[in-house]
């Protein structure tokens, strides 16, 4: 995992320092899974990155990106607990994880960007590995980690430029 941000630390509550970003970015995005799955759960070791996932822009005070990924398996059980469903349908899938990276932005910026109410949030969009991996991460520096999901992994994707 590399983080490589540059964020000025007036801009973070509590002076966060880039040096930092990595465990607030893990932590928000547990926290925000650890709601569907009654607490936090380690995420394996797995390489991918995901076959589908979320992407939330961010814009005004700091802009990026926030995006959420994970293997189809997984945004399927994702669904299913935070939907309450047996068998969400492939667009309720698409809802569900769009949700989760809307969620974990909102926490980022609540916490950590400032003047926060300047930083609007976009609508996510939905994306799977065959529509590009270059397109889905992008080419800028960020910071990737993996939270756990009911033991699987969820990749969460953080780029932050002011």
């Amino acid at each position: 995992m590399k983080c490589s941000l540059n964020i000025e630390p007036s801009l973070a509550l509590g002076g966060t320092t880039e040096e930092e970003w990595p465990e607030r970015l893990e932590t928000a995005a547990a926290e925000v899974l650890a709601e569907f799955s009654g607490g936090p759960a380690p995420a394996n070791n797995e390489e991918s990155c995901g076959e589908v996932g979320a992407t939330v822009g961010l814009a005004g005070s700091a802009w990026g990106t926030l995006s959420v990924s994970c293997s189809p398996a997984v945004a399927r059980r994702l669904a299913c607990r935070m939907l309450g469903l047996p068998r969400p349908s492939e667009e309720q899938i698409s809802f569900a994880l769009g949700e989760i990276a809307c969620r974990v932005a909102r926490r980022i910026r609540a916490r950590y960007i400032r003047p926060a109410e300047e930083c609007l949030l976009s609508p996510p969009s939905i994306v799977t590995a065959n529509e590009g991996e270059d397109e889905w991460w992008g080419n800028r520096e960020s910071h990737l980690g993996a939270v756990g999901f009911e033991g699987f992994p969820v990749w969460v994707r953080f780029s932050l430029e002011l």
